[in-house]
């Protein structure tokens, strides 16, 4: 189906997206209850960004379209299931969240804004497929919290921008890092090993737990103003 008008969901009602569906200008959600796309296509063509106002549950299907989505502060959207898609952007707004939990999600061709928290649940990993960036504004929290992380194919980049924050918060383990990485602001490692198998380079700084490893495992560059912390060990593994 298709929609142009409003939503209105009590604070107990969910919203279940179970086929294909349009949201076409003037299409609006109320700032309560649960929208969830279980199944189908969801296209954005309001010609404007789809910001809920309520708490969004992504298990499976497809979200697509020219419109960006943008989850708003103080929201989360969980993401077990399902692949983003389409030329539109995802943004988290400062304040909100993206959860990656229980499945394996998929970004296809459709990059990803983060000035919130992107969280990364243990044993699951998100799928990036065709080209595009994973950005990390200021303020920007991404957090592993596995050891899983990131499975590619195509070519992806990772740019932890000024003022933004990439951590590994698991203490044991090996994380690798596959998309070549721009690190302008801090990656925090708590524990264990992350490996940087893309490649990239660094103006920014590195700080590592006394436990903690950071493996070069591809060409980088560190550049002016790029650090490391006095604790941890730095592994030159491969690469220049």
């Amino acid at each position: 189906g298709s929609a142009t008008g409003a939503f209105t969901l009590d604070p107990s009602a969910t919203l279940r997206f179970n086929s294909n569906f349009t949201l076409g200008a003037g299409s609006s959600f109320s700032a309560s209850g649960l929208i969830q796309l279980a199944n189908g296509t969801l296209t954005l063509a309001r010609g404007s960004a789809f910001v809920p106002a309520t708490n969004v549950s992504f298990t499976g299907g497809t979200l697509t379209g020219t419109d960006a989505f943008t989850i708003a502060s103080g929201l989360t959207t969980t993401w077990t299931g399902g692949t983003m898609t389409g030329t539109g952007l995802t943004t988290i707004a400062a304040g909100g969240t993206l959860a990656i939990n229980t499945g394996n999600p998929a970004l296809s061709g459709r990059s990803l804004t983060n000035a919130g928290t992107v969280t990364s649940a243990p044993s699951n990993y998100l799928i990036l497929t065709g080209n595009g960036t994973l950005t990390n504004t200021s303020g920007g929290l991404w957090d592993f919290q596995n050891n899983a992380g990131i499975n590619v194919s195509g070519g992806w980049a990772f740019d932890n921008q000024a003022g933004a924050t990439l951590r590994k918060s698991t203490t044991t383990g090996t994380l690798g890092l596959p998309i070549a990485l721009t690190n302008a602001g801090t990656v925090d490692v708590k524990g264990g090993l992350l490996s940087l198998d893309g490649g990239g380079s660094a103006t920014g700084a590195f700080t590592l737990d006394p436990s903690a490893t950071l493996r070069f495992n591809s060409n980088f560059t560190l550049g002016a103003g790029s650090s490391f912390s006095a604790s941890g060990l730095i592994q030159l593994a491969n690469g220049t």
